[in-house]
């Protein structure tokens, strides 16, 4: 699970720690240190404003690092509180020098991200949780990601969201057809929803069926493509990616 000080922490939890559980694995958390806020502590004309009082005063970057330690703190806290409630065993490290995205890439099966509160647009839908949606396509990640998802959804009570590529191939319609005999087989309802392979398309399926967690496989990344940093900002549920 890879978050930072701008992550939503309490969905990412939520998912982090039920995706472990439901599959039975360890958890390995890592924060990471916003570069940005670290590179604008070292500018000599870096203020920041109090939202209460509205004053000034100097932006350093002891008093940065500072934050980040009181924050990655806190995570932890609240990570091993979620964490014993569900008896999953976990861990947690803080990482610097690195993107958030670049957690992807590591070695993990699965690794969970959450969506950029700086950038994210609209707002969660409230009441019951929403369906746990997946991509359905021929790779061995996206198996791995169906398969994380069913034991997620199965977990949460939800029903499942499959994403089916519809591409110029034509199999379309084949490709809906196994998925809703992979619901049927896998005793799960659910809704089976032909997308065109456009970060734009995946979004707008997503966020209309507000989907409480987006499987993905990692390969999605370069295969449509999709700019991960353009993906968090526009979801407001957390992603879960699949080597």
């Amino acid at each position: 699970m890879a978050i930072d000080s701008a992550t939503p922490l309490a969905s990412v939890l939520a998912t982090g720690v039920g995706l472990a559980g439901a599959l039975g694995a360890s958890l390995e958390a890592r924060f990471f240190e916003d570069l940005d806020l670290l590179r604008l502590g070292a500018l000599p004309f870096a203020v920041e404003l109090s939202a209460l009082t509205g004053a000034r005063q100097e932006l350093s970057s002891p008093h940065i690092e500072r934050a980040l330690r009181l924050e990655a703190a806190r995570q932890q806290k609240l990570l091993a509180a979620a964490a014993a409630r569900t008896r999953v065993a976990w861990s947690f490290a803080v990482a610097r020098g690195e993107r958030l995205t670049a957690a992807v890439a590591r070695e993990a099966e699965f690794v969970v991200l959450g969506p950029s509160a700086r950038g994210r647009r609209g707002a969660a839908h409230a009441g019951a949780p929403g369906p746990v949606a997946a991509m359905f396509d021929a790779t061995d990640a996206a198996a791995r990601a169906m398969s994380a998802a069913a034991r997620l959804a199965a977990r949460l009570a939800s029903d499942m969201l499959i994403l089916v590529p519809d591409d110029e191939s034509g199999s379309a319609h084949a490709r809906r057809d196994a998925a809703r005999a992979w619901l049927a087989a896998e005793g799960l309802g659910g809704r089976v929803v032909a997308v065109v392979p456009e970060l734009s398309a995946l979004v707008a399926a997503v966020r209309t069926q507000h989907s409480s967690v987006l499987a993905l496989p990692a390969s999605v990344l370069t295969a449509w493509p999709v700019d991960m940093d353009v993906l968090r900002a526009e979801l407001v549920c957390p992603l879960v990616f699949a080597r």
